[in-house]
């Protein structure tokens, strides 16, 4: 946070304890706080538990959601075909403020839950090009096994000044042979 005011980005904290839930956050009322203060009419979600993700899956995303969702919600995750760690969703406001006036008490731990399960309404999913699917892929961090797996694969890509999600592909399969 202290890097961010630094470099002059705004930022706000603040989770909201989900009632009848001890040590659970209502995490969707925390997105609204945030979405407020900042006055956001559209906000991309990427979690840092994803550091591999493409800043270009997530401008085809955008363009997605500008495009095609009608203002409301786009994913590259329901259902999934990037691997796992190239999670982004876009979604509106007026979508947000929505699934925080009607989620249930199970969909507030998670940012999302409302809108995805809602896929009548809020369809528009990016898929990877073709049939490709590397969804069994693992490349998010939850765990320490997680970060050495990233680790061994950011290694490999440790020449690159910038690198998309097929690189992140062949670096993973350079570190990882199959036999």
């Amino acid at each position: 946070m202290h890097l961010c005011r630094g470099a002059g980005v705004r930022t706000t904290r603040g989770q909201v304890p989900l009632p009848g839930a001890p040590k659970r956050n209502d995490v969707l009322a925390g997105y609204v706080l945030a979405a407020e203060a900042s006055r956001a009419d559209v906000v991309i979600r990427l979690t840092s538990d994803c550091p591999l993700l493409d800043p270009a899956v997530v401008g085809c995303l955008l363009r997605d959601f500008l495009t095609r969702s009608a203002g409301w919600y786009a994913s590259n995750v329901h259902p999934p075909s990037w691997f796992d760690g190239c999670d982004a969703e876009v979604f509106s406001r007026v979508a947000l403020c929505e699934a925080a006036e009607r989620a249930g008490p199970e969909e507030r731990e998670h940012v999302t839950t409302y809108l995805w399960r809602r896929t009548e309404r809020f369809p528009t999913n990016l898929r990877l090009p073709g049939r490709e699917d590397h969804s069994a892929l693992k490349l998010s961090v939850d765990t320490a096994a997680d970060l050495a797996r990233v680790r061994r694969v950011h290694a490999q890509l440790a020449s690159h000044d910038a690198f998309g999600w097929r690189d992140t592909l062949a670096a993973y399969r350079a570190a990882f042979p199959s036999p």
